[in-house]
This record gives structure tokens, C-alpha cells and sequence, in this order.
């Protein structure tokens, strides 16, 4: 039998008071989860050819992973260090960068091109990043979808 190695047992000590002025002991035993690092759980199957990365707050990556996947892509949500790491072993499958963050991937090889989501863009900033697109927020949802097409359309293009 496999254990996961994730799992465990966890006990805990509670005291409750009760009206004989007593102070019984109870045990309590549960199973804990703590998961695996979070890249992992989001980690996309490797049968999948193009893989869209988002670097993002936990909001808007919840809503782009959302939106993209009702369009049947490949969306992963990651950190900033875990998605500098596949970035920087040119992982073939990662087709979009979707961040608020370029300047984190800007100096990198193999960056692919990216999708800007910001509320205040820095133009000078995405002017010097080669296969950038800035998307304003609040952004619509067919904005996202058309600008991810677009992007991802002009990459194949380039090829």
C-alpha cells in the first residue's frame, strides 16, 4: 500500500471546564493534509502541448485561470520564483506569461511573450520587453480572451 506522503496524523490536547469544577482531558485525532508545494497542485498534465503561466495576486489569477480554461486552455497559476525556475529550463510547452510583474522575467532567455495586466502601466517599461502586450485592468472578459488569442496568434506567426 502507497501512503501519501503528504498526509499525517494530528493530535491535539483540548481541556474543557465542566459544573463539577473538574477539568477533564480530551483527545482529539484527525488526519492533516499540508499538501504539496502549491506549483505542484497546479501543476497542468504533461500531455498538454501549450501551457499558459499566470503571475499574478490570487484574485486575478483565480479569474484569468477561470476565463482561459472556459476557453480550453492550459492555465497554471504560480509564484513568482516557481515560474522563474520553468522559465529558465525554456520549458517549450509555456506559450503566454500572464504577470504584473515583467521586470521579474524581463533580463531572462527564453522568456515567452508576455501579457502585462496592470491598472497603471509602465510604458517605457513595456516598450523595451520584445513580445509584450499591456491589458489595462479592469479589463473585460473578452478583452482578456482577445488579447491572449492575439498574442499567442502573432508567436505562431513569428515561428
Amino acid at each position: 500500500m502507497v501512503q501519501n506522503p503528504f498526509a499525517g496524523i494530528a493530535r491535539q490536547s483540548i481541556q474543557a471546564d465542566n459544573e463539577s469544577g473538574a477539568t477533564p482531558d480530551f483527545s482529539v485525532v484527525g488526519i492533516s493534509f499540508t499538501g504539496p508545494p502549491r506549483e505542484l497542485l497546479t501543476m497542468a498534465p504533461c500531455s498538454k502541448t501549450e501551457l499558459i503561466v499566470v503571475v499574478e495576486d490570487p484574485s486575478v489569477s483565480r479569474l484569468v485561470k477561470a476565463i482561459l480554461r472556459r476557453q480550453g486552455k492550459d492555465v497554471v497559476v504560480m509564484e513568482k520564483k516557481a515560474a522563474l525556475k520553468l522559465i529558465e529550463n525554456v520549458d517549450e510547452r509555456v506559450v503566454l506569461l500572464i504577470t504584473n510583474q515583467p521586470e521579474t522575467f524581463a533580463g531572462l532567455l527564453g522568456v515567452p511573450p508576455m501579457l502585462y495586466l496592470t491598472s497603471s502601466p509602465d510604458w517605457e517599461l513595456a516598450s523595451r520587453l520584445p513580445r509584450t502586450r499591456v491589458l489595462q485592468k479592469p479589463f473585460h472578459t473578452q478583452e482578456l480572451v482577445d488579447a491572449v488569442r492575439n498574442v499567442t496568434i502573432a508567436q505562431v506567426a513569428a515561428q
